[in-house]
């Protein structure tokens, strides 16, 4: 992060999480049978690009996903670059389970222990125990203010109370502050009462820069879903609804896998109006949305992990300038409502007159409301727009004396 700090010089932040640049982490798992997460890589791409274009000086420092079921090799050493005005820095990580963690939470505490000076501030994934454990210890003996990023609550995430989701509440109770995706998380892992940000999602600023027109739609009314194709995301009940529509021009068009697949190669064999296209490049994707006439996230509003999670997807879709069609999740905030159609029966003949109700309006009013909600979302929501408010959240801790007050 430098040595020294001068007068004027731009805040500097160390961000510590597994993230890579695109060209590293695609050269490293690109033949891997298992790939790591790419949600993970999205978000933290997101923000700490968002940082760099407030002209932060962000440092990333990172534990590159690395593990037997991603890589074949045991002992993984990346050289460090700078993309995109993120500087990265890369952990050496050994793929041996349990000493994996150990010189993961050693290398991240010597690093931000030598690295961080005296106006500096840090923001680490709070899932990644090891990491975050090394960041966070080092900052306390620095005195520096150290967040929690928490994109879910550590018991969801392992599927009930276990030895690990224990240790990563404890570790979540020493942090300074807390960047949650929704507020009905604080109480979860924030039981000490401490400062918290809700930041629910974030939008690449760039897509302002691509373009969403009527003349570029596809001739017929395409409705479209991208991503993980499971039950208990509403999406068999969403295919059941569509064969419910009227209109023949209309089109269901699904991308992406999981375990309602089956069921919905099934459901496209007696309608010939959806269309499962299977999983595909985020480009394609893309480039599809754009051209359709109605982006739909069925997911259904009463599981309970949905409280503590916001719909991604949702800002995704918004961003693309394509109208939004979804029910009213919880972790969704209500502001959210006036830039999407909603809805509000989630029973399979709710879900079909709502189709039918919103496939009948006229095209130029849907694609006035995707381009309003293009707008927000890049007026509001975009990476720029929430790193800045995350370092604004960093400062107050500082302000507020939160490092006098440490237990």
């Amino acid at each position: 992060m430098g040595a020294g700090t001068v007068k004027n010089e731009p805040p500097r932040v160390l961000y510590g999480s597994t993230l890579m640049s695109a060209e590293t982490f695609s050269a490293l798992f690109s033949h891997a049978t298992v790939r790591p997460s790419l949600a993970a890589q999205k978000y933290h791409g997101l923000m700490t690009r968002g940082f760099a274009q407030n002209g932060i000086s962000i440092t990333a420092l990172s534990a590159p996903p690395v593990s037997r079921q991603t890589s074949r090799r045991r002992f993984v050493r990346v050289r460090d670059e700078k993309k995109d005005g993120v500087s990265f820095h890369y952990l050496p990580v050994v793929a041996v389970p349990g000493l994996k963690h150990v010189l993961v939470a050693a290398g991240a505490f010597w690093y931000t222990l030598t690295r961080l000076k005296r106006s500096d501030f840090a923001v680490c994934d709070g899932l990644n125990i090891a990491l975050s454990a090394g960041v966070g210890a080092a900052c306390r003996l620095r005195r520096r203010p150290c967040a929690a990023i928490v994109t879910d609550v550590p018991d969801i995430l392992a599927g009930g109370r276990t030895r690990t989701s224990k240790a990563n509440t404890r570790l979540l109770a020493r942090f300074d502050g807390y960047i949650l995706l929704t507020e009905a998380m604080n109480p979860l892992v924030n039981p000490r009462g401490k400062p918290f940000l809700v930041a629910e999602g974030q939008v690449d600023a760039t897509m302002s820069d691509t373009a969403n027109e009527l003349a570029g739609k596809h001739p017929e009314k395409v409705c479209l879903y991208a991503g993980m194709l499971h039950e208990k995301y509403g999406m068999v009940r969403l295919a059941e609804a569509f064969r419910m529509v009227k209109d023949e021009s209309a089109r269901l068009v699904l991308y992406g896998d999981g375990d309602a697949a089956d069921r919905i190669r099934k459901l496209a064999g007696t309608d010939g109006r959806i269309e499962y296209r299977g999983v595909a490049d985020n480009r394609t994707v893309v480039q599809e949305e754009l051209k359709a006439t109605l982006l739909i996230n069925p997911r259904p509003s009463n599981e309970d992990f949905t409280a503590y999670s916001f719909p991604s997807k949702n800002l995704e879709y918004m961003v693309s300038g394509t109208p939004v069609l979804t029910t009213k999740l919880p972790g969704m905030p209500r502001e959210y409502d006036r830039y999407a159609y909603l809805f509000n029966d989630e029973s399979t003949e709710g879900m079909a007159k709502t189709l039918n109700a919103v496939l009948g309006l006229p095209r130029e009013e849907l694609h006035e409301l995707g381009g309003r909600a293009k707008a927000f979302a890049l007026k509001n929501k975009s990476n720029t727009a929430q790193a800045r408010r995350v370092m604004d959240f960093l400062k107050m801790l500082e302000r507020n004396g939160t490092l006098r007050k440490r237990k």
